[in-house]
């Protein structure tokens, strides 16, 4: 607060200088001048504050039912970085959708490959065991990705 008076003053002793004496400001209009810069920059920060929190609430909504209702905000807490978080969690969820159904489609298969195993000769039941090895290890990082979401 103390720059800002200083530099109302200096403005008030720079319009004396140059004889415009008329435009000198008294203390009180120095102090109302930085009040009133105060009062501004304190709404600026709140806005701030609200659109970060916003950025928050947003990031953590990462489902399409908590994203709709986590995206209804007023204007003003929006910001390019919250649209850019809205996008990011959009991929997610993307992403997510098509995890899913390929480990549905891959679940389906270990189950056809199981099946089709039952009663083979060993050689052929060896090359579909090593067959869904390969398929549970893919399933077990799925499921580690998708954790409890799924």
């Amino acid at each position: 607060m103390s720059d800002l008076i200083e530099r109302l003053r200096d403005k008030t002793r720079l319009r004396a200088v140059h004889g415009l004496s008329g435009w000198v400001l008294s203390e009180e209009a120095l102090l109302s001048e930085a009040a009133d810069e105060i009062e501004r920059l304190r709404a600026d920060l709140e806005r701030e504050q609200l659109r970060l929190a916003a950025c928050g609430v947003v990031a953590l909504a990462n489902t399409p039912e908590s994203a709709a209702k986590a995206r209804q905000m007023h204007d003003d807490y929006r910001s390019a970085s919250c649209d850019d978080v809205v996008r990011a969690v959009d991929r997610e969820m993307a992403l997510r959708a098509a995890l899913v159904a390929a480990m549905e489609i891959v679940q389906k298969e270990r189950t056809r490959i199981a099946y089709n195993a039952k009663g083979a000769p060993p050689a052929i039941y060896d090359g579909y065991a090593d067959i869904m090895r390969r398929l549970d290890a893919v399933i077990a990082q799925a499921d580690a990705a998708l954790g409890a979401e799924r």
